[in-house]
């Protein structure tokens, strides 16, 4: 189900990760974005962990994202509930790596800006937000190749990095080698 533009910010969660799953990448930056509050506001509880804020919240977002690809609307939860559940035992995944003294490859950690919120942001904020989303996607845009950009759109639509190669014609490492330096592109953005 594709939706009007306009639409979008009227559409409950669950519709929009419905969409996002079916492919319509509108839906998935719209909900991910309605949800990056929430996962900023995790990412302070597990501020101990010594790893910097920027890569937590950015693990979250990991974390969202394979929340779209693994929601079952026939399930009856809210996907936001199911989100945050995500999240948390993403982190708590993380929590025993570092307790384990295991270190997380660099590569590794994902790079993706978009947030939770379980509660209705105040007007401001959401305008705050929504400024500081445009501002980060437009620098983000400016600093990829067209390639690049192919292959984040199809990454954010839910396709793994084999989906992405068998659609380009292409080998994994090429999808590999560009999801790292898309990785690494967004995080010189947000330094």
């Amino acid at each position: 189900m594709h939706l009007d533009v306009n639409d979008y910010q009227y559409i409950s969660e669950e519709e929009l990760a419905s969409s996002a799953k079916a492919g319509d990448s509108k839906a998935a930056n719209e909900l991910v974005s309605r949800l990056y509050l929430l996962v900023s506001f995790a990412a302070d509880r597990y501020s101990a962990l010594g790893i910097e804020k920027a890569d937590l919240v950015q693990e979250g977002m990991l974390a969202v994202l394979n929340a779209i690809r693994s929601y079952k609307p026939e399930a009856n939860a809210k996907f936001k509930t199911y989100a945050n559940t995500c999240v948390y035992n993403h982190y708590n995944s993380l929590a025993r790596k570092v307790s384990q003294k295991k270190q997380i490859p660099q590569d590794k950690i994902t790079v993706i800006h978009y947030f939770i919120q379980d509660q209705a942001p105040n007007p401001e904020e959401s305008v705050i937000e929504k400024e500081r989303l445009e501002e980060i996607t437009a620098a983000l845009r400016a600093r990829l190749s067209d390639f690049e950009y192919e292959v984040l759109n199809k990454y954010l639509s839910g396709y793994s990095a084999a989906e992405i190669a068998e659609i380009f014609g292409i080998t994994v490492k090429r999808v590999s080698n560009a999801l790292y330096r898309i990785r690494q592109k967004f995080h010189f953005i947000l330094k």
